[in-house]
């Protein structure tokens, strides 16, 4: 995924806090058992 951003810190912070967001929302998903690994899209190691 590639996002080209505007030049300006504020565009990055809202990506950055928006992915970070998005990340803990899968974990929670997951760590309750509401959503598989496969589910998330995610590769197990």
């Amino acid at each position: 995924m590639k996002l080209k951003l505007a030049d300006g810190t504020s565009m990055r912070k809202k990506a950055v806090i928006a992915l970070a967001r998005q990340l803990a929302i899968d974990l929670w998903r997951w760590r309750t058992g509401r959503a598989t690994m496969e589910d998330l899209g995610w590769v197990p190691a």
